[in-house]
């Protein structure tokens, strides 16, 4: 490596910084303003703190990789940084790719700048935290090896990217499809040394898990509804548009594209939203290296006696639009354009938006929430909801699906949280914390620990008053909605009868010298403030009912 090649690294290392840090810093705020998910972050890092006491998980082995450091640093913040510095890593060994490939230096550091700003990446780093997280970067690594023809070190990064997900190994086989398709010559050996170990792993996952295997490929939805296959076929083409758009198509007229035909056949198989929206999820993750290679291949080609169109033309117009799909479909762009308002056109061509600066914020009922989880004793049984990934590791925790009966010891609320409600998650499944809730305060078999500021921490066959007590305000006017009102008494400044009207209940409030006096037993939710004035009026949690 020459003086000037270093210099381009560190130019590129530089940017991969401020990135990483960028990212990392989106993830703390989120993580803190508990808008992380147990499904992902929590179960994910419990998955690997627990690697050795719990049953192998085949279709994502790299966690048992993982575990030998987690296990003693066991911070969900530091994995999430992890991922981000990771994901933005991909930046260096697509330098080499490039310098090896198309030999320019300056497009060479151009390209892993693209990678930076490619904004379906953003998604997979604004995402919690998911194993596929980690695919794109170590099979660039691997890819930059085989360009280089350092096929051992290649075949490490290559099994190594083959483990983060069940999907992977099948990209690997169409890695190895193109090698035979243009005739590349390598070793023997290498694709022998690829092949066996990953059809290994597939046939003991359908031999273990055969009925993963089955929900994967969606085999019993297609055998009776095959119109899946073209069901939303706008949507799942559009996909695909987007991701090719940045990199201005150059990607699609090579056939190293056929990298992202494992997950095309996924999209196409499915009607998960999330598998075909551009933003917010992990699942671009499986295609963002093989877009990168394609285009890089591609660029060469533009150059050949066929196209006869210059680098230098294209690169210009290419690092436009990726500004441009940055600034409009990433977390970034959200917090400069505020897309969320200002360009709604935005969200529904990415079907979606960040809304990064409720996402980020970190509020004081935040921060009450965050004390109160640090009361529960480690190790404890508690009912949680899908927004606290911070009650998973070295807790028994447990989501309320469905109707879930159980009595752990403890529950907490978060009404400030969608997933308080009835949220879907998936067809015939739901958090239903409310009801919950509503239960075992009904029952009297839980008594309330802390209630803070709407917030609720109950522990079982607790019968003394609450330790901490802050209270609840919220302000109406005539006919708006209240998100939620939790258990207490409470008074009312208001000169006019006050109706409160949720679900099937009404509550008649009397105003008495210009106040209202009423006490709620659980929590009300969706509530609807009738009165006869135009004045804001103040709901004033007095004190806790108990």
């Amino acid at each position: 490596m020459d003086k000037k090649d270093k210099l381009d690294l560190a130019i590129v290392s530089v940017f991969t910084i401020i990135f990483s840090i960028a990212s990392s810093i989106l993830s703390y705020m989120k993580y803190i303003s508990f808008h992380d998910t147990v499904f992902d972050l929590g179960v994910s890092s419990d998955l690997i703190k627990n690697a050795t006491s719990n049953s192998i998980e085949y279709q994502k082995l790299i966690y048992l990789l993982m575990f030998p450091v987690y296990h003693f640093f066991p911070s969900q913040i530091g994995l999430m940084v992890f991922q981000d510095a990771f994901i933005c890593a991909g930046s260096i060994p697509l330098y080499f790719i490039s310098r090896k490939i198309i030999e320019n230096r300056k497009y060479s550091v151009i390209i892993s700048i693209l990678w930076l700003m490619y904004f379906p990446l953003t998604g997979v780093q604004w995402f919690d935290f998911h194993f596929m997280a980690l695919f794109p970067t170590l099979f660039l690594i691997g890819f930059a090896f085989f360009v280089y023809g350092r096929y051992k070190e290649s075949l490490v990064f290559m099994y190594l990217a083959g483990i983060t997900d069940l999907l992977a190994p099948v990209i690997l086989i169409f890695f190895i499809l193109i090698l035979v398709i243009k005739k590349s010559k390598v070793p023997k050996y290498y694709l022998y040394v690829i092949l066996i170990p990953i059809i290994t792993v597939m046939a003991a996952v359908i031999i273990i898990e055969p009925g993963y295997i089955a929900y994967f490929v969606n085999l019993h939805s297609l055998s009776t509804n095959p119109g899946i296959l073209y069901s939303s076929l706008n949507r799942k083409i559009l996909y695909f548009v987007l991701a090719g758009i940045p990199l201005a198509f150059i990607s699609f007229i090579v056939p190293e594209i056929i990298l992202i035909i494992p997950y095309m056949g996924l999209v196409f198989a499915h009607n998960y939203i999330p598998y075909f929206q551009p933003v917010l999820y992990q699942y671009p993750a499986l295609i963002a290296s093989g877009m990168f290679i394609s285009f890089i291949y591609g660029l060469k080609r533009i150059e050949s006696k066929k196209f006869k169109v210059k680098i230098k033309h294209v690169m210009p117009v290419v690092f436009a639009i990726t500004i441009i799909t940055w600034l409009l479909f990433t977390p970034y762009g959200n917090l400069i354009t505020d897309n969320n308002s200002g360009i709604p056109y935005a969200n529904e061509i990415s079907m979606g938006n960040y809304d990064a600066y409720s996402s980020i914020t970190c509020t004081i009922e935040d921060k009450e929430l965050n004390s109160m989880i640090m009361k529960i004793p480690k190790g404890s049984s508690v009912a949680i909801q899908n927004n606290m990934p911070q009650l998973v590791q070295s807790y028994n925790f447990v989501l309320p699906f469905n109707n879930y009966n159980g009595s752990p010891e403890y529950i907490i609320t978060d009404p400030y949280s969608t997933w308080f409600y009835d949220v879907a998650i998936s067809p015939g499944a739901y958090t239903n914390t409310v009801s919950l809730a509503n239960e075992k305060l009904s029952s009297g078999s839980y008594g309330i620990l802390y209630e803070e500021s709407g917030m609720i921490l109950m522990e079982k066959s607790y019968t003394g008053t609450p330790k901490q007590f802050i209270p609840y305000e919220v302000t109406a006017m005539n006919n708006s909605i209240i998100n939620f009102m939790p258990p207490g008494n409470y008074s009312v400044n208001s000169n006019a009868n006050v109706r409160l009207v949720t679900g099937g209940e009404t509550y008649n409030l009397i105003s008495d010298n210009g106040y209202s006096h009423f006490k709620i037993k659980k929590y009300i939710t969706n509530v609807k403030i009738e009165f006869s004035s135009t004045q804001e009026i103040k709901f004033i949690q007095q004190n806790y009912i108990f």
